[in-house]
C-alpha cells in the first residue's frame, strides 16, 4: 500500500504570467511530465541494448531520480492570489516529496516561500525550502 505525501506549497514569480502558467501546468494531468518530461520509453533501450514493452521498474527508477516521486500528483487543490502574486497548493505525491520538481520550479525562476510535506503513514515531516534551499 502506498504512503501518500501531502505537499503544501507556496510560490512567486516576478512574471504574474508565469504563475498563470504554472498553474494551469498544475490543473491538468501530469504535472511533473510537463515540467521534466519522461523519455520516449518506447524508443529508449535499456542498460542491454532491447527496447521492452513493459519494465516498470526503469520506468520509476527515473522518476524517483527525476522527480523525487514514483508518480505523478494526486488530489491538487490551487489558490491562486493573483492581488498577492502568490500561489498556493496542496497536492499528495507517492512516497515522499518530489525534490526534483522543487529544484525544476527553482531553476526556472519561481521562489518558492514553503514546501511543507507530511507523511500520511508515518509521523514525518519536513520543508523542502530548508533542507534543500532556495
Amino acid at each position: 500500500m502506498t504512503n501518500w505525501i501531502t505537499n503544501e506549497v507556496t510560490f512567486t514569480h516576478d512574471n504574474p504570467h508565469k504563475l498563470e502558467e504554472m498553474v494551469n501546468i498544475f490543473e491538468n494531468e501530469q504535472p511533473f511530465n510537463h515540467l521534466i518530461p519522461e523519455p520516449d520509453w518506447s524508443n529508449t533501450p535499456n542498460e542491454n541494448g532491447d527496447l521492452p514493452e513493459k519494465e516498470l521498474k526503469r520506468r520509476y527508477d527515473w522518476k524517483r531520480e527525476n522527480w523525487g516521486c514514483k508518480w505523478d500528483i494526486d488530489k491538487v487543490e490551487i489558490d491562486y492570489q493573483v492581488a498577492n502574486n502568490m500561489v498556493f497548493m496542496i497536492f499528495t505525491t507517492p512516497w515522499t516529496a518530489p525534490k526534483g520538481i522543487y529544484r525544476k520550479l527553482c531553476e526556472i525562476g519561481y521562489e518558492c516561500f514553503s514546501w511543507y510535506w507530511k507523511d500520511e503513514g508515518i509521523p514525518e515531516s519536513g520543508n523542502l525550502v530548508k533542507e534543500l534551499g532556495q
